[in-house]
């Protein structure tokens, strides 16, 4: 194995060396010399000369019985070399990158060889020749990892890519298998293809389980997640870096498991997808808002069929929301409903009857409202709020207009203004 800092390698370096077999030249990116001889008369059966790689001296690989080819990189053929010697190549095929990895013939690939290695972006030119087509089993059995399709090719045969374990197949500038003109049969074997015009195709999924997410540099980090997907596996996105996962509207997602959300500390979700995901109830009663869900709340009038007229006891606690929406349906906030939040604006219509204790424990208020309708508020519904600078009670003109007020309801605030006067 030879390393990156290799530039020239001697005449005669590794001559008659009867036990060397093979020979690693991969990370010789700044190889720019191959002397005389070096390599003759050794056991080694395959070479890839890197694209550094300008001279080659007489006799640099000759009399190795066993060496079947050699795989030049990033050359068309022989006078892309600076200096090229008599019988370099002893009795080895010579490969060269651009012009023979392929196959081809009037525009259809038809074979492969797969010293060129494992990773195969497919031309959408050789040779000036426009490549549209790959014949039935052109890549078959080659050990392949990765592969790049052109938007070029618009007909693949069957068998094409069959009995190769790549992860995954791309194929750029196509949404699905509807935009190729012909598609035989098991094309792509057992292995998942991605269309670069369809995000979806970049979710792993199990029925309508997602069970995770291919990091390619065609797949966004801005998920969505279809409706038809109802449950997400443990982790689906370990070791991706997203910035964004968003639900798409009408989607119910049934089981979530472990860290299904990754580093996206916040989901966004369309539509009916919030009211479906983010509200546990018990009856009419709101009982819980995930971690994952959005910062700014809007407490929905009906979720799954059940009017909604509650909010109870720690639902919204330590959620990291910064704005809640509390509509004229909801009738009563129950005690540290919304304790241990920063809450940049609180909006309560009328309707409201009864604020639990602590339910605004500590929220980072700055200025309330608080409707002519409300009836009784708990011991420290409004403390630990030390930037509460205003309490403004709608329509009332006094605390005895209340028929509770629970021991240090305001906290600090003592800026109290009733609007009945």
């Amino acid at each position: 194995v030879f390393g990156s800092d290799m530039e020239y390698i001697g005449r005669w370096s590794f001559n008659n060396m009867s036990s060397l077999t093979e020979v690693d030249l991969s990370r010789s990116t700044n190889l720019e010399t191959i002397a005389r001889s070096a390599f003759q008369g050794t056991r080694i059966t395959e070479v890839v000369i890197p694209s550094s790689t300008s001279t080659i001296q007489d006799e640099a690989f000759s009399n190795n019985p066993n060496l079947g080819t050699i795989l030049v990189r990033g050359k068309v053929d022989s006078s892309n070399f600076n200096t090229i010697g008599n019988n370099w190549s002893g009795t080895a095929n010579v490969i060269y990158e651009l012009a023979s990895c392929y196959v081809y013939e009037n525009g259809t690939i038809t074979d492969y060889h797969s010293i060129c290695g494992s990773n195969v972006s497919v031309p959408s030119n050789l040779g000036g020749v426009n490549i549209t087509e790959i014949s039935s089993e052109a890549f078959l059995n080659k050990n392949l990892t990765d592969v790049e399709i052109p938007s070029s090719i618009n007909v693949i045969g069957s068998s094409a890519f069959s009995g190769n374990d790549i992860n995954p197949i791309i194929v750029r500038g196509k949404a699905s298998a509807s935009d190729f003109n012909s598609l035989g049969t098991n094309w792509h074997g057992d292995n998942h293809v991605i269309y670069e015009n369809d995000d979806s195709t970049c979710l792993k999924v199990e029925g309508s389980n997602l069970v995770g997410y291919y990091n390619h540099n065609v797949c966004p980090r801005e998920v969505r997640i279809p409706s038809y997907i109802n449950s997400i596996s443990d982790n689906p996105f370990s070791d991706i870096l997203l910035t964004s996962i968003t639900v798409e509207d009408g989607t119910k997602l049934e089981t979530l498991g472990t860290n299904w959300h990754g580093n996206v500390l916040k989901v966004n979700f369309e539509g009916s997808s919030y009211e479906k995901n983010c509200f546990d109830i018990e009856g009419s009663t709101v009982t819980n808002y995930p971690l994952y869900c959005p910062a700014a709340v809007t407490i929905p009038e009906q979720i799954d069929g059940a009017t909604i007229d509650s909010i109870g006891p720690n639902a919204f606690r330590n959620r990291a929301i910064t704005s809640v929406n509390i509509g004229a349906h909801i009738e009563e906030i129950g005690s540290n409903a919304f304790e241990n939040n920063n809450l940049s604006l609180v909006g309560i219509s009328e309707g409201l009857e009864v604020i639990g204790q602590r339910a605004f424990y500590n929220t980072g208020l700055s200025e309330i409202a608080l409707p002519s309708s409300i009836r009784e508020i708990g011991a420290e519904a409004l403390a630990m709020n030390n930037g509460l600078n205003e309490i403004v009670l709608i329509g009332k003109t006094s605390e005895d207009d209340f028929d509770y007020l629970g021991n240090n309801w305001n906290g600090t605030c003592e800026n109290i203004i009733y609007s009945g006067n």
